[in-house]
């Protein structure tokens, strides 16, 4: 936990306030804003994180604003702004090729394309989102973060839990992740099933980072799948009043309203998120989904129609295809969606496991085989 503890919208702020410092003004007052999160938290710091605490990212002032500009952007976890903060990363790098931090920061815009499910191939999604980590260890084998894009290259491309594992406790280990390793660790317990373990550790990301609507969001679906869907919507919720715009919790509240049984609500929330953010194929396919729990007059089936025909001039992801396909036709109907999203290595598809949509599916091998494929050391 070193400067990185400094949320997006502190990063903004210092971001915001450079023009008229030097770049040992600007590092000061990182350095002592991150030494007032770790003292507020009661936790010591590691020698290697006060040494980080002291060291300067770059020397090139433009950089470091570009950098810290693109940090802001990835905590809207909106696909315009993940774009914008990509492009705030690359500019950085052409500016400095050595600044770690934006190395680190194309990988996680990468990282959070996938957490949304938005049309990337998993083929283009993983091979910059390595090379992004790798480069960043070159340059700073001791870089926690670059370690946690390896134990999400491990999650879900690879579906090599162990690797996933010790590499989030390695980035721990090594500090400076901020609330990105305990976010991650938490995720990964949740994926396992682990839903105590995964609270406790997100409850910590939250403490590191409570402005962060992705830490919010990953909190809530525990909840949402550890059986508690209405703690994920209250916190939500209040999240959603404060600022409105971040695409994943505009998902996950549906979510958590639907295994609550307030579908009209989640219907709602998806139905501003088409507005606000357009008509993202997982969005469609959870928006059919709830028109066909509430038994709607409109036929969700239309909806599945709209993903295939797009699928022939856009890139859908397959998984989005089998959240529908199987409310409306079953597994026998849907699933050679499955299997499409096995072959491809969707990034969704670890959810098999956890999504009490998909609970009553396990009597049936197919399904069994598929979580095998997955999850081959665990059924």
């Amino acid at each position: 936990m070193t400067a990185q503890l400094i949320s997006a919208e502190r990063d903004e702020h210092l971001w915001a306030s450079t023009y008229d410092r030097s770049l040992e003004d600007v590092f000061a007052v990182q350095s002592d804003v991150a030494r007032n999160i770790v003292s507020a938290l009661q936790t010591e710091l590691s020698p290697r994180e006060r040494m980080a605490l002291g060291r300067k990212p770059t020397e090139n002032l433009d950089a470091y604003e570009l950098s810290a500009k693109g940090s802001s952007l990835l905590e809207s976890m909106s696909p315009r702004d993940l774009d914008r903060a990509e492009r705030c990363f690359r500019a950085a790098l052409a500016l400095d090729p050595g600044l770690v931090r934006a190395h680190v920061g194309v990988g996680l815009s990468h990282l959070l394309r996938g957490y949304l499910a938005l049309n990337v191939r998993p083929s283009d999604l993983f091979p910059p989102l390595k090379k992004a980590a790798e480069k960043a260890l070159a340059l700073d084998p001791e870089n926690g973060t670059a370690h946690v894009l390896l134990s999400a290259l491990a999650l879900y491309h690879e579906w090599d839990w162990a690797t996933a594992e010790s590499e989030i406790e390695t980035a721990l280990e090594l500090g400076g992740t901020g609330s990105w390793g305990h976010g991650f660790r938490g995720y990964n317990l949740m994926l396992r099933e682990r839903y105590q373990e995964a609270e406790a550790s997100l409850l910590y990301a939250v403490r590191l980072d409570p402005l962060s609507p992705l830490r919010c969001q990953e909190l809530a679906q525990v909840y949402a799948h550890g059986g508690r869907p209405e703690k994920g919507v209250a916190l939500l919720e209040e999240l959603l009043r404060e600022n409105p715009s971040p695409l994943g919790a505009r998902i996950w509240v549906a979510l958590c309203h639907l295994y609550s049984g307030n579908t009209k609500t989640a219907g709602d929330h998806l139905d501003l998120a088409i507005e606000a953010h357009g008509r993202v194929p997982m969005v469609i396919a959870l928006r059919g989904v709830i028109h066909q729990v509430e038994g709607a007059t409109r036929d969700p089936r239309g909806l599945l129609d709209e993903l295939l025909s797009r699928e022939k001039e856009e890139y859908v992801d397959p998984y989005a295809l089998w959240t529908l396909g199987v409310v409306l036709d079953g597994l026998d109907g849907a699933l050679p969606f499955l299997e499409m999203a096995i072959n491809e290595r969707a990034f969704l598809l670890p959810y098999l496991r956890i999504s009490p949509r998909f609970r009553d599916l396990r009597a049936d091998p197919r399904f069994l085989d598929a979580l095998r494929t997955v999850w081959p050391e665990d059924f």
